[in-house]
């Protein structure tokens, strides 16, 4: 969602500006974008700290799917988004999802149907689980994917019998960032 956010406030496709590398505009918008939210949350005394609801953050979403795509420029982008990130002081966790890589004061987490089979990448973060799926999007006219109560119940119990932390029923607690009225 960032990303298509961070479009339209560049202007259409960008003509390159989207690139995640050092100096680009999508990098100093995204820092602007990020820095502006937290300070709202801090603002209304949204953090759990402050007595809100919010124990936890996420910054990047599924990037290590493409980082390899560019190389040591997607390392480099990983480890500033973290520096970025945590250098905004929130005062809770930060996450990034399906980051293998992730340094080492973020946490690394599954998104997926099972992630009993999940270990982070270091023995001092938690085995956390961001997305435990319960179907999936459709295309128009296609399938509807069904899965039962009872898988997700267990998928849920054996994560946590493997040492499991937290989890979260996708979409139930991510943020709905917006909305199509129905009329």
């Amino acid at each position: 969602m960032l990303f298509k956010f961070v479009m339209v406030v560049l202007g259409g496709d960008g003509g390159g500006t989207m690139e995640r590398r050092r100096g680009s505009r999508y990098m100093d918008e995204m820092e602007r974008f990020v820095k502006k939210i937290v300070d709202l949350m801090r603002e209304e005394s949204l953090f759990c700290w402050q007595g809100g609801p919010i124990i936890m953050l996420q910054i990047e979403n599924e990037y290590g799917n493409v980082e390899s795509s560019f190389g040591h420029h997607g390392k480099d982008y990983v480890k500033w988004a973290a520096t970025m990130a945590l250098g905004l002081g929130a005062g809770v966790p930060w996450v990034m999802c399906k980051q293998v890589d992730a340094p080492e004061f973020i946490i690394d987490s599954c998104n997926g149907y099972y992630c009993d089979d999940f270990r982070p990448n270091s023995n001092k973060k938690p085995a956390v689980w961001t997305e435990n799926w319960d179907g999936w999007y459709t295309s128009w006219g296609g399938r509807v994917p069904h899965r039962p109560a009872e898988d997700i119940a267990f998928a849920v119990a054996r994560f946590f019998q493997r040492g499991g932390s937290f989890q979260n029923y996708y979409m139930c607690l991510l943020p709905i960032l917006w909305m199509v009225p129905y009329e």
